[in-house]
């Protein structure tokens, strides 16, 4: 499996309009971010010390909506996977479920290009488990593919993280769009303020304002 990582500049996105269709997925200036709730019904709570999920305050939708960013361009950091038997189902193309093992070897890389892997992150005592994510499946990756993964921020508060992705194949063809969303938290499920550090880290891919 050859692995490698590089950073992308993405360019402003445009101003919100309707969804696009798959066939124009790839265009510059016109990007979907998965997103499962917005700033006005989503909260981190710490609920009895207890870890604490994000809930939506409304339930009519169940499934994931597809907001337009603000306009600003962000760094955006790129892995790359060659697929593998093991990640492929009876029809030679990835299991669907395999993907989220895709998102997180890319946060992996993502972490370490920034200074702070997990693994030291885990000796000072901070975690990011997954309270929320979504995947939009767009195309089938096969066998022997070079798969293009890009991660990006679209959230950064006092205890959560918000991650962006698309995974491209050679032909720039879009195959998922996906987003997950992390609290910051002890290794005993304490929640806690993210690392100061990594906040300076990260910034440069953040796709809207910071707000601590």
């Amino acid at each position: 499996m050859g692995i490698a990582s590089k950073l992308e500049f993405a360019p402003p996105h445009s101003a919100p309009s309707q969804e696009r269709s798959g066939s124009d997925d790839n265009q510059q200036g016109d990007e979907l971010l998965p997103v499962h709730c917005t700033e006005g019904n989503c909260r981190v709570r710490k609920r009895n010390r207890d870890f604490q999920r994000c809930s939506a305050a409304s339930t009519s939708n169940a499934g994931p909506t597809f907001v337009k960013l603000a306009p600003m361009s962000h760094q955006t950091f790129v892995h790359t996977h060659r697929v593998t038997y093991a990640e492929c189902a009876m029809g030679n193309h990835i299991y669907y479920a395999r993907y989220l093992d895709l998102l997180e070897a890319v946060r992996g890389e993502f972490f370490r290009h920034v200074g702070l892997p997990f693994k030291q992150l885990h000796e000072e005592d901070t975690l990011f488990p997954v309270v929320e994510a979504g995947v939009r499946y767009k195309g089938a990756a096969r066998y022997d593919d070079v798969l293009r993964i890009q991660v990006w921020l679209t959230q950064m508060e006092r205890v959560r993280l918000r991650f962006a992705y698309r995974i491209l194949n050679e032909e720039q063809k879009l195959i998922i769009e996906a987003s997950t969303l992390h609290a910051c938290t002890s290794v005993s499920d304490r929640m806690k303020r993210l690392p100061e550090k990594l906040v300076a880290g990260l910034q440069p891919y953040l796709a809207q304002p910071i707000q601590m």
